[in-house]
C-alpha cells in the first residue's frame, strides 16, 4: 500500500504559477493583511503574516509538536551603513545589544537565561542585514522574548561595557588577521569603486572604534541605533507551540514598543568597478598552501528577477563537474582540482557572476588558457545552451525539494526568513528560492552580453607570487595588472573535449511512500558475517519511517578494516585511496546530488565510513556506482601524482589554521590509538607509489568488519539489495582487526601536582590555551555527571573570561568525548594575554567554581534533558541519533534516554564531588598550548600505562 503523492509529477508544482498556491496555502486574515503564505505539501505549521502598528513586518509560526522555540529579529542595516569615519560600527553595535538593556540591566542576564532553557543565541552582521536570533526550551518563549524585544526598546550602551566590548571586537578581528577568506576580501575591496559601501573595513578594530577628542564612540553608537534602528526597518520572525492567535498577542505586546522612527534609505546606484580600470587581475599571496583564480563579472542587480533565476541557470551550467564539464577539462590538463560559478546580489544596484577555479601549481601558469577555456565554455551556452528544457529541469528539481522541504533546525529557518522578508513578498518568503516562475531566453542572453574579456576583474591567489603593495587591515602582500582582452587560442583537440551536460538520470520520478511494519519500534538487526568469539560481527540494522512524510532514506555504514589500521603509513595509503576513489566517482555522482541524492566517502583511523542520502527512487544507482569503486577501485595513474600533491597541501594547511582550531586538531593525536597525526601521514606520502596504492587498495576490504544503518522509506527490496552488497564488502578475507580502539591519559606519579601540557608551535599573533578534564570512567553515570556539570558551567565561564576580564573574542566550553570516555575543553584565544596569564584565569575559575553549582538543580537538568530529547525535525537527524546507538553499540537504541535518567538522579551533592574529582584533580586534567613563542611537544605514553581500550 502507498500514500499519495506516489507519482512525483503528481507533486504540487510551485513554479510555473505567478500566483500563490492556494492548495498549499493557508488564508491569513488580519485587519491590515490579507496574505496567502505558500508552503510545501508536508509543511504542517501555521503561518500567519502581519504588520504592527509601527510597521514592524512579522511572521508567526505554530507549530504545536514544538520542543525549542524560536525567534530572529533582521534589521535592514549593516556594515555598509557605517560612518567613514567609524568602520565597524553597525557590528560593535550587534555586540553591545547583548550587554543589558533598561528592562535586564545585568550584562550577562540574557545569555544566562538563554542557556539555563536550554537554549542558543548569536548574530552576524552583513553588508546590509544585521541579524539577531535564538532559541529555547518551547515552555519559555514569552520570557524570552520579553527580554529579546528590549534590545530593540531600550538598549544601556552602558559606557563600562562600551570600553570592554570595543576590545572583544578588536579580538574578533585579530583572531582571524591569518584568515585567507579575510584576506582575501580585505584585498578585493581595495579594487572596488572607493564609493561603493562594500569597500568599507566592516569588522572595526581598537583603532576604528577609539574614543577621539570631542568623539565618544558611545555617542556614535546612539546616534547609529537612533538613525537605522527603526521598526520598519525591521522583520521579525517568531516559532513557537502556541496558536497564532496566542503568538499574536504575546509579540505583539512587546514588540509594537520598537520606536518607529523617521528614517530614510536610498536606493542609490553605485558602481561595483570603475569600467575604465576593467580588465585587470589583482593577485595575492595567501597564508595557506592555496591556488585560487576567481573571474569575476559585473553585472545590474538581478533581485527583481528571482523567479526567472537567470544567474543560476547560468551556474548550474558553467559549475557542472560531470563528463564533458569544464572542470573535467581542466583537471585532464593537470590545471585545476575543483571549479564553482554562479551569481549574487553585490549592494548599490549590482551583482556579479563568478567563476572560481581551485588551481595546481601548473594550472597557475596557464591561468589565460583556463580563462579562454571558460570563455569558450560561455560562448557554447549562448550557441546552443539556452533551452527551455534545461530550465525546466531546474525547476523540477528545486519543486520536488520545496515540497518535500523538511522543517530542519527552528533558529536556522527563523534566521533565514527573517533576512528573507526584506526581499521577497511575504506571502512568497518560503517558496521564493524555490521558485522557477519563466523561462526568459532574452534575459539569460543578455547577461551572457556583459560576460566578455573587457568586462572582467580577476582575483588569484598563490603563494610564489612577487608582490609590490600590501593592504592596511590584513597586511596582504598583493600586485595589481592589466589584462589583455584577447584571448588565448585554443587547440581544437582540447575545446572539442568541452560538452553541454547531459539529461539528468537521478531526477526522482516515483514518490512512493512504503507501508511500515509497525511492529518494529527500534531497527532490525541482520547479521551480515558470524565471526569467532573475540570478534566483532558484522550487523546491517535497517529501520523504515515514513513518519517525515518524504521519499527520502539514509545510509549509513562504518568499515573497520585491519589493513587500515595497521600502520600510520596503512593510514596514509587508506586516504589517499579514499581521494582517490571519490576523484573517480565525481563525474557520475555530481547530477545526483544535484538531484538531491548525494554519498560521502570520508576515512576513520581503522578504515572509513559511507553516507548516502537523499531521495530513495534512484539510490540503487548511485549505491552500484559507489559499491564498484569501493569493492575494486579503479585508479587514474594519471591523477595520482596531482592527487597526492593535493592530500599532502589539505594536510599541510591544517598547520595554519587558527590557533584554537588547531588545539582540537592535537587532541585525538594525544589521547587516541590508533590514530595517526597530519604531519605523520605527510611524511609518509613522501614516498608512496601507485603500485604501492595499487596493492593496497586490492586488500583494503580484506577481514573489514561493517556496521551499517538503512533508515526512512525503504522497503523488503532495498534491504536486500544493501545485505547483498554489505556482505560482498565483508567476505573478502577472515583477517582479524589488529588492535583495539584505545582511549589514553597519562598516569602521574602518586602525590604529583604537575599537569602535562602539549605545546603546538603556530605562526599566529594570538595564543590559545585550552585546558581538557577528561571523565574518571567511561560509564554512563560519568558521562551524565559531565554533562551536567558542563551545562552549570558554561554560561559563568563565558561571562567571567570573555565579558569581564576580555580576555579575548573566542571563549568557550565545550563537549570533548572520546569514546565514550566523557570530556570536557575549556578554551581561551586571546590577541594580548600570555599563556601563564590565560591560565591563571581558567585555573581560578575552576577553583570558584563549586559555588556555582546551586543546591537546586532541577532546572539545568530540564536544559539538559530538552536539548538531548528534542525531537528530530527532519529524517536525517533522526536517523543520526540512531547511527549514534549503533555506533556505541547500544542494541536497546535507548542511549539518549538513559543518558536523562542518569542525569535526572545527580544530587547536587555527587555533582560537587564530581567536580572535585575532575576539574580539581591533576591526574584528570591536560594543558593544551599554541602560540608563536613557544616550541612544539608531545607526550610520550608508556606501554604500562592503564587506558580505555575499546574493541
Amino acid at each position: 500500500m502507498s500514500s499519495s503523492p506516489s507519482d512525483i509529477s503528481d507533486v504540487q508544482d510551485i513554479n510555473m504559477q505567478t500566483e500563490p498556491n492556494k492548495k498549499n496555502a493557508r488564508k491569513i486574515n488580519a485587519e491590515n493583511n490579507s496574505v496567502e503564505i505558500e508552503k510545501g505539501q508536508i509543511d504542517d505549521r501555521e503561518y500567519h503574516y502581519m504588520v504592527l502598528d509601527n510597521q514592524l513586518k512579522v511572521l508567526l509560526i505554530s507549530d504545536p509538536q514544538a520542543d525549542k522555540a524560536a525567534a530572529s529579529l533582521d534589521v535592514h542595516v549593516g556594515s555598509s551603513d557605517d560612518p567613514a569615519d567609524r568602520e565597524g560600527l553597525a557590528h560593535f553595535l550587534e555586540h553591545m545589544l547583548f550587554l543589558g538593556t533598561e528592562k535586564y540591566p545585568e550584562a550577562a542576564a540574557y545569555q544566562a537565561f538563554i542557556d539555563n532553557n536550554a537554549g542558543s543565541h548569536n548574530a552576524y552582521t552583513s553588508a546590509e542585514h544585521t541579524n539577531y536570533f535564538f532559541d529555547i526550551d518551547a515552555e519559555q518563549l514569552e520570557p524570552a522574548l520579553d527580554r529579546f524585544a528590549q534590545f530593540f526598546i531600550a538598549p544601556l550602551f552602558d559606557q563600562a561595557y562600551v570600553d570592554r566590548e570595543r576590545n572583544a571586537v578588536h579580538s574578533e578581528y585579530q583572531a582571524k588577521i591569518k584568515d585567507d577568506s579575510r584576506r582575501g576580501y580585505d584585498v578585493y575591496r581595495q579594487q572596488i569603486n572607493p564609493q561603493h559601501p562594500y569597500a568599507k573595513f566592516s569588522v572595526g578594530s581598537v583603532e576604528t572604534l577609539a574614543n577621539r577628542p570631542n568623539d565618544n564612540v558611545r555617542d556614535d553608537l546612539l546616534e547609529f541605533y537612533q538613525a537605522h534602528y527603526s521598526s520598519h526597518q525591521m522583520a521579525l520572525v517568531v516559532l513557537g507551540k502556541e496558536s497564532i492567535s496566542d503568538l499574536e498577542k504575546i509579540v505583539n505586546d512587546r514588540f509594537v514598543q520598537i520606536p518607529l522612527r523617521d528614517v530614510k534609505q536610498d536606493d542609490v546606484f553605485i558602481p561595483l568597478f570603475d569600467s575604465a580600470r576593467l580588465p585587470f587581475e589583482v593577485i595575492s599571496k595567501p597564508i595557506k598552501d592555496t591556488r585560487q583564480m576567481s573571474m569575476v563579472f559585473p553585472l545590474p542587480s538581478v533581485k527583481a528577477y528571482y523567479g526567472e533565476k537567470p544567474l543560476s541557470y547560468l551556474g548550474s551550467l558553467l559549475g557542472h563537474e560531470g563528463e564533458g564539464s569544464v572542470l573535467s577539462l581542466l583537471k585532464a590538463k593537470g590545471w585545476a582540482e575543483g571549479l564553482s560559478a554562479g551569481g549574487g546580489d553585490a549592494g548599490a544596484g549590482n551583482a556579479t557572476f563568478n567563476v572560481s577555479v581551485s588551481l595546481t601549481k601548473e594550472g597557475v601558469k596557464h591561468r589565460a588558457d583556463i580563462r579562454s577555456v571558460v570563455f569558450h565554455a560561455l560562448d557554447v551556452i549562448k550557441q546552443s545552451g539556452i533551452e527551455e528544457w534545461r530550465y525546466a529541469e531546474e525547476q523540477s528539481m528545486a519543486n520536488i525539494a520545496f515540497q518535500f522541504r523538511e522543517k530542519g533546525r527552528a533558529i536556522s529557518a527563523v534566521s533565514s526568513l527573517a533576512d528573507s522578508l526584506h526581499d521577497y513578498p511575504a506571502a512568497e518568503v518560503i517558496s521564493a528560492n524555490y521558485r522557477y516562475t519563466r523561462f526568459d531566453a532574452e534575459l539569460i542572453e543578455g547577461l551572457l552580453s556583459r560576460m566578455t574579456p573587457n568586462n572582467l576583474f580577476v582575483s588569484t591567489v598563490f603563494p610564489e607570487v612577487e608582490t609590490d603593495q600590501i593592504t592596511e587591515k590584513y597586511q596582504v602582500p598583493y600586485t595589481v595588472q592589466p589584462l589583455r582582452a584577447e584571448r588565448v587560442v585554443l587547440p581544437d583537440a582540447l575545446i572539442q573535449q568541452y560538452a553541454l551536460p547531459a539529461k539528468n538520470i537521478f531526477i526522482p520520478t516515483n514518490a512512493e511512500l512504503f507501508e511500515t511494519d509497525k511492529t518494529l519500534s527500534i531497527p532490525k538487526k541482520v547479521v551480515l558475517k558470524t565471526v569467532s568469539d573475540d570478534e566483532a560481527e558484522s550487523i546491517l540494522w535497517i529501520k523504515q519511517d515514513v513518519s517525515f512524510k518524504v521519499p527520502k532514506a539514509n545510509a549509513f555504514v562504518r568499515v573497520q578494516s585491519p589493513l587500515a589500521a595497521s600502520s600510520p603509513r596503512s593510514s596514509a595509503l587508506n586516504q589517499l585511496l579514499i581521494n582517490m576513489i571519490n576523484d573517480q566517482l565525481n563525474e557520475n555522482s555530481y547530477p545526483a546530488s544535484l538531484a538531491g541524492l548525494g554519498y560521502s566517502l570520508s576515512p576513520n583511523s581503522r578504515g572509513f565510513d559511507v553516507s548516502v542520502q537523499g531521495y530513495n527512487n534512484k539510490m540503487p544507482v548511485l549505491l552500484a556506482m559507489l559499491s564498484a569503486q569501493v569493492q575494486q577501485p579503479v585508479l587514474s595513474v594519471d591523477r595520482f601524482d596531482q592527487l597526492k600533491i593535493e592530500l599532502t597541501r589539505q594536510l599541510n594547511n591544517t598547520q595554519q589554521q587558527t590557533p584554537y582550531k588547531q588545539l582540537f586538531g592535537q587532541l585525538p593525536v594525544s589521547l587516541f590509538s590508533p590514530y595517526a597525526s597530519d604531519s605523520r601521514i605527510v611524511k609518509e606520502l613522501e614516498t608512496i607509489s601507485f603500485q604501492e596504492l595499487k596493492d593496497f587498495a586490492s586488500r583494503w576490504l580484506q577481514g573489514a568488519q561493517v556496521s551499517a544503518l538503512i533508515y526512512g522509506n525503504v522497503n523488503s527490496d532495498d534491504e536486500s539489495l544493501w545485505q547483498s552488497t554489505l556482505q560482498e564488502w565483508v567476505q573478502l578475507g577472515d583477517q582479524a582487526l589488529a588492535s583495539a580502539e584505545v582511549v589514553k591519559f597519562p598516569v602521574l606519579e602518586e602525590g604529583a601536582k604537575h599537569i602535562p601540557q602539549v605545546s603546538l608551535n603556530v605562526d599566529h599573533g594570538d595564543t590559545a590555551v585550552g585546558l581538557y578534564v577528561q571523565g574518571t570512567s567511561d560509564s554512563l553515570s560519568n558521562q551524565a555527571n559531565m554533562v551536567l556539570l558542563r551545562q552549570v558551567l558554561d554560561s559563568a565561564f563565558y561571562s567571567q573570561l570573555r565579558t569581564e576580564q576580555q580576555l579575548g573574542y573566542i571563549v568557550f566550553l565545550t563537549s570533548m568525548t572520546i569514546k565514550d570516555v566523557p570530556g570536557s575543553f575549556f578554551i581561551v584565544q586571546s590577541p594580548s594575554a600570555s599563556v601563564d596569564e590565560i591560565k591563571q584565569a581558567i585555573e581560578a575559575f575552576l577553583n570558584q567554581s563549586e559555588v556555582l553549582i546551586p543546591d537546586d538543580l532541577s532546572g539545568f537538568k530540564r536544559s539538559v534533558s530538552t536539548k538531548l530529547l528534542e525531537t528530530p525535525q527532519t529524517l536525517s537527524a533522526k536517523a543520526s541519533r540512531y547511527w549514534q546507538n549503533v555506533l556505541k553499540s547500544n542494541e536497546d537504541f535507548d542511549y539518549r534516554d538513559s543518558l536523562v535518567e542518569q542525569i535526572n538522579d545527580i544530587n547536587s551533592q555527587q555533582l560537587r564531588a564530581y567536580y572535585k574529582s575532575t576539574l580539581l584533580n591533576s591526574e584528570r586534567l591536560m594543558w593544551f598550548v599554541a602560540n608563536k613563542d613557544v616550541a612544539s611537544k608531545e607526550i610520550i605514553f608508556s606501554e604500562e600505562q592503564e587506558y580505555y581500550r575499546y574493541r
